[in-house]
């Protein structure tokens, strides 16, 4: 069962990501702040991180980069899920390290999708 660290600071959105990541059949770790994300990040080694963008203190763009500059994670994919969708934001998203972006609103078949996409493109970096 893969790992997915979740990083959001919004209690009930970050509830509706984990029980959206269980019914597809993954093993969730949750984080509220960047901090804690970063440091869930280091200990729990998960298979993927779906990270706010919009996250107080370092947001979910700032978080992708400390998670690259980092040896263990540099190769961790990332995922992240904003409510910002213009090509600007989803290229400085992609700029920052993330592997693809996920626009809120989304469905559970939108976020399979993407969840797949992201994995299978991590897989053939290996």
């Amino acid at each position: 069962m893969a790992k997915v660290l979740i990083i959001e600071d919004n209690d009930d959105n970050r509830g509706i990501l984990r029980h959206q990541l269980e019914h597809l059949g993954y093993e969730v770790v949750e984080a509220s702040t960047s901090v804690e994300g970063l440091e869930q990040v280091k200990r729990e080694s998960p298979d993927l991180v779906v990270v706010d963008v919009m996250l107080a203190g370092a947001d979910g763009r700032e978080v992708a980069r400390r998670i690259r500059a980092e040896p263990a994670t540099k190769n961790v994919p990332i995922l992240a899920a904003t409510v910002l969708f213009q090509r600007e934001d989803v290229h400085s998203c992609l700029e920052a390290g993330c592997n693809d972006v996920l626009s809120k609103p989304f469905t559970l078949q939108q976020l399979k999708a993407k969840l797949d996409k992201v994995s299978a493109s991590a897989t053939k970096q290996k």
